[in-house]
């Protein structure tokens, strides 16, 4: 999936992202807390519901594409 010579570099952007999302996400979470009590809550939620719907499309077309090479 990911060359040898490559897989250094996404670690290292995977680590970025994980580190500037821990710093944003509270500055974030506040401003929506203040804005109404349940609006970070809603936000989490639909962020989960988003990212489960793209998994699931994901993996059905990489499904897919596996079932064609087969045959």
């Amino acid at each position: 999936m990911y060359s040898k010579e490559h897989v250094g570099g996404y670690m290292g952007l995977s680590a970025s992202i994980g580190s500037l999302t821990r710093m944003l996400a509270p500055l974030f979470g506040s401003f929506l807390f203040e804005l109404h009590v349940s609006l970070p809550f809603l936000f989490a939620f639909s962020l989960a519901v988003v990212t489960v719907l793209f998994l699931n499309n994901n993996i059905d077309n990489n499904d897919n594409k596996g079932s064609k090479k087969r045959q």
